[in-house]
């Protein structure tokens, strides 16, 4: 290995397209929906979105200087506007989909503790949790003393 390579040996190579075109049809046929789709295609969606509102937009410029001279002026000083509106709003919609994204990954990961949380419902519901606490540590703290050489603190007189 030259050099080059063993000082770039941690970098990953990229997919090729063909690898990256294969992931996607494998995840377009995924009928368990087991890996979202969306969430890798929203930085594309969101790039189609706003070059699809900037052409529509654009085409009402277009059809506005075809009804009258003064018309088409006033959308296309109005068109740089109505582009960053529409731009933001996509870029709004798109983060909130991620964030949902987000955190519907997160319940999945907590669901998976939901057993525990059920045995430490069973273990706290009822009146005596306290006392069920304090005969826990009571019952360790038992376990931990050994019986001593030494004399109690108080001894007992003798008859």
């Amino acid at each position: 290995m030259s050099k080059h390579h063993k000082k770039h040996a941690h970098i990953v190579e990229k997919p090729s397209k063909r690898a990256l075109f294969r992931d996607y049809l494998v995840l377009l046929c995924d009928l368990r929906f087991s890996r979202y789709l969306t969430v890798q295609m929203l930085p594309i969606l969101y790039v189609l979105l706003v070059i699809g509102g900037a052409g529509v937009i654009g085409q009402f410029v277009w059809d506005a200087f075809a009804q009258s001279l003064l018309r088409g002026i006033t959308f296309l000083v109005a068109a740089p506007v109505a582009v960053l509106i529409w731009a933001s709003a996509c870029r709004a919609i798109t983060e909130f989909l991620l964030a949902v994204f987000r955190m519907s990954e997160d319940v999945n990961k907590l669901a998976g503790i939901r057993p525990t949380v059920d045995k430490l419902d069973q273990f706290i519901s009822g009146p005596s949790w306290m006392s069920r606490i304090m005969g826990s540590v009571q019952a360790a703290s038992q376990q931990q003393k050994s019986p001593r050489a030494t004399p109690a603190i108080h001894p007992e007189k003798p008859q």
